[in-house]
């Protein structure tokens, strides 16, 4: 008897070998949980953007919440239990933006892409919930005099450089306020799957991401300062078109900066859905 597709199942690729146990989610539904001991890292660069340049790139249903701004996360999850001890690396690009369809209306944050160091998560992710992952080369955040930073880059070539200074220490009611005013946006993106019969797909629509938890030891706000490289086919096949589009949104590169250290981040996958 050959291998059958049992109904109420989910399967990953290859779905002959890779059967999912939905009633327990993706790793026991909490994929982002730091050994102890262990301290996260997560920065974040606010920078303001065009508001009418970003929206062309804006699926249908969705709208720039302006002010409009580009938001650069950056996750180092140390000894992750989900990447069997091995520490990821994660870069979120998103911008400002509202959802109204049918019957959801949400606000929040509209992923434009996502880079990560582990190839496991990527092809993870765009599969399951349609994030678009890449896999790229994410640096450890650095540190020169009272400046830090990161870098994203594939074989050599820069993608994105992020640079982060003057950094004084949020008092913690204020940081209490802002993450629980953060805890109300929502996180979302569109699962699009080409089809193998060209110009046809066999999934498009949009999907509600989810931050469970995420617990923030400490905070400091500063100044962020961002640079996209355009890189041609030659440079980055992968990334050539991602980094080019970029690079022309970003002609301001100056913004704000969250510097913080993590204790824990958790995503539920069973919260994640499509936005009717």
């Amino acid at each position: 008897m050959g291998f059958e597709f049992q109904e109420g199942k989910s399967y990953l690729m290859p779905a002959h070998f890779r059967e999912i146990d939905d009633k327990e989610g993706i790793v026991d539904n909490v994929v982002k949980d730091f050994l102890p001991g262990e301290n996260g890292t997560m920065v974040g660069a606010m920078i303001p953007i065009d508001a009418d340049a970003v929206s062309a790139y804006l699926p249908p249903g969705f709208s720039v919440v302006e002010p409009a701004t580009l938001i650069i996360g950056y996750l180092r999850g140390p000894a992750a239990n989900h990447c069997g001890g091995r520490t990821i690396n994660t870069v979120t690009v998103d911008v400002t933006a509202r959802f109204d369809g049918e019957e959801d209306h949400k606000e929040g944050r509209f992923n434009l892409v996502i880079f990560e160091n582990e190839p496991y998560w990527p092809a993870l992710g765009r599969e399951r919930v349609g994030a678009p992952k890449m896999l790229a080369d994410i640096s450890e955040v650095w540190s020169k005099d009272s400046s830090y930073g990161f870098t994203v880059s594939e074989r050599g070539n820069t993608i994105l450089e992020v640079e982060f200074s003057n950094l004084e220490r949020i008092p913690e009611n204020i940081l209490e306020a802002q993450l629980e005013e953060a805890a109300g946006d929502a996180w979302m993106t569109w699962k699009y799957i080409p089809s193998v019969t060209p110009g046809e797909f066999d999934a498009n629509y949009p999907v509600l991401m989810d931050v469970t938890y995420i617990g923030v030891t400490e905070a400091h706000a500063g100044d962020a300062k961002i640079r996209f490289h355009g890189l041609n086919e030659t440079q980055s096949p992968q990334f050539h078109q991602v980094s080019a589009k970029l690079a022309e949104l970003t002609p301001n590169v100056e913004g704000v900066a969250i510097y913080s250290r993590l204790e824990t981040a958790r995503m539920d996958v069973s919260k994640m859905r499509k936005l009717k």
